[in-house]
């Protein structure tokens, strides 16, 4: 008996790990964000802005004003669609903020700038949302210039690093339960060899 407690013991602890969930954000059935998300171990928020990349990048004139790399940036921009895939935003591209333009609207880009073609233009994963389609990542560029606040298929992604990595352990309540059900069990088994 002992021996299977031990069993099941180490057995829950190879299946519970420490984890967290990432959550979107929404304010009146638009998705404006999401938070932590995971990106090479360190955890993020995203929002969706509009504007120029010159706004919201600080000047958007070097590579260091922007959060991540070529690769670092598709893998974030992975994490985020993977996110998106299992809510009800997969295939509706207006409900992103930045993207809700009353026009039909059959797609909405979401940018991630993350180094440049030109001086005036900008290189970036693009997380393209359709109604028809899954949601697919798309290495393109835009000009830095351009305002998404008038271009109602695009919104930037701003993501900022999460300054708490707090992250509720539930193996830790687990293994708090299996104690004492180990307890319990070997309580009742010494009464029994007591009789």
């Amino acid at each position: 008996m002992l021996s299977r407690l031990i069993h099941i013991f180490l057995l829950s602890l190879l299946l519970v790990q420490s984890a967290h969930a990432a959550m979107i954000t929404e304010s009146g059935g638009i998705m404006t964000g999401a938070t932590g998300i995971e990106v090479n171990g360190i955890l993020y928020d995203v929002s969706f802005k509009d504007g120029t990349c010159v706004s919201l990048f600080d000047g958007c004139d070097q590579t260091s004003d922007f959060p991540f790399d070529v690769s670092t940036s598709s893998l974030a921009m992975g994490a985020l669609k993977t996110i998106i895939e299992s809510t009800i935003y997969t295939n509706r591209p207006r409900g992103f903020t930045g993207c809700t333009s009353l026009v039909v609207t059959a797609e909405c880009y979401l940018l991630n700038p993350h180094s440049f073609s030109r001086s005036d233009e900008v290189n970036g994963t693009f997380l393209q949302i359709t109604l028809f389609t899954a949601p697919r990542l798309v290495e393109s560029s835009v000009i830095i210039t351009d305002d998404t606040t008038t271009n109602v298929i695009a919104t930037y992604t701003l993501w900022t690093r999460q300054t708490s990595t707090t992250i509720p352990e539930p193996s830790s309540l687990l293994l708090i339960g299996m104690g004492l059900l180990g307890q319990r069990l070997l309580r009742s088994r010494s009464k029994r060899l007591q009789v």
